[in-house]
């Protein structure tokens, strides 16, 4: 099992403060009023510490072998459908929209 990893996790015997990645995540119109709703329960502003929450949760209840298998994706593609995905994806994120 993966346990939560918290912005204080000691890496190769060194304290990293917030070390964090910022990254957008798209959710429903539902999820963004419920998660509204909780953050303003909390008294907290923003959803960044319910989602670290939630991900923190549901990598605990992932199991070793499930956790190997995604890590053991990394490398699969080939050269040229790696390039092939890094073009689509960037030509997608072109025609986003900001909001």
């Amino acid at each position: 099992m993966i346990g939560p990893v918290s912005a204080y996790t000691p890496v190769l015997g060194h304290m990293h403060y917030n070390a964090c990645m910022r990254t957008t995540v798209e959710i429903s119109d539902e999820q963004h009023r419920a998660l509204s709703a909780i953050a303003q329960r909390r008294g907290i502003r923003g959803f960044s510490v319910l989602v670290q929450e939630a991900l923190d949760g549901y990598l605990a209840d992932l199991k070793t072998d499930e956790v190997d298998l995604l890590l053991g994706l990394e490398g699969v593609l080939t050269e040229s459908d790696a390039h092939e995905m890094r073009t689509r994806i960037d030509n997608a994120k072109s025609a986003w929209r900001a909001s």
